[in-house]
C-alpha cells in the first residue's frame, strides 16, 4: 500500500535531511572553529613570548658587556693605568658588541647602535682629554716663562727711563 502523499512526505524528508545537514555542519564547524582559534591564538603568543624573551635575553647579554665596558671607560684615564692597552680592550670590547647587534635581529637596533656609537665618541673623547692634558702642562709652563720675560721687561722698560732721565739731565748740563 503506498501512500497517496508520498511525493510530498519524499519532498520534506528531503528537505529535512538537507537542513539537518545544514545545521549539523554548522555546529561541527562551530565547534570545530572554536577548538581550532584558540590553539591558533596560542601557537602565536607562544611564538610572540619567545621573541620578547630572546630580546630581553640579548639586551641582558648586551647591557653586562655594555657595563664592561664602561668599567674600561672609567678606568682609562686613571694614573697608573696604561691607557693604549686599555683603549684596545675598550675597541675589543665595542666591536664584540657592534657584530652582536648586526647579527642578532633584535627591533631596537638602531637604539644599540647608537649606544656603541656614543660609546666609541666618548672613548675618543677620553683621548682627547689625555692628549690635551700635556697641552695644560705646556700651557701653565708657558705662561709661567711669560710671566718671567714680562718682568724681564719691566726692568729692562726701568732701567731704559733711567737711563734716559739720565742722558737727559747730563744734555741740560
Amino acid at each position: 500500500m503506498i501512500p497517496q502523499n508520498s511525493p510530498e512526505r519524499k519532498k520534506a524528508f528531503t528537505r529535512f535531511i538537507i537542513l539537518y545537514i545544514i545545521t549539523t555542519g554548522i555546529v561541527v564547524v562551530a565547534i570545530y572553529f572554536g577548538i581550532q582559534v584558540p590553539f591558533q591564538q596560542n601557537k602565536k603568543l607562544q611564538e610572540q613570548l619567545a621573541s620578547i624573551e630572546k630580546e630581553r635575553d640579548f639586551g641582558r647579554s648586551f647591557f653586562a658587556q655594555l657595563g664592561e665596558a664602561k668599567g674600561l671607560l672609567d678606568s682609562v684615564n686613571k694614573p697608573g693605568v696604561q691607557a693604549e692597552l686599555v683603549d684596545g680592550q675598550i675597541d675589543s670590547r665595542l666591536q664584540q658588541l657592534t657584530a652582536m647587534v648586526d647579527k642578532d635581529s633584535v627591533s631596537e637596533k638602531r637604539l644599540y647602535q647608537e649606544l656603541i656609537k656614543t660609546y666609541f665618541e666618548i672613548k675618543d673623547d677620553k683621548k682627547r682629554i689625555r692628549a690635551s692634558g700635556d697641552k695644560d702642562a705646556q700651557a701653565a709652563e708657558f705662561e709661567s716663562q711669560l710671566a718671567q720675560w714680562k718682568a724681564k721687561y719691566d726692568d729692562c722698560r726701568n732701567t731704559y727711563s733711567q737711563l734716559l732721565t739720565q742722558y737727559n739731565m747730563s744734555m741740560k748740563r
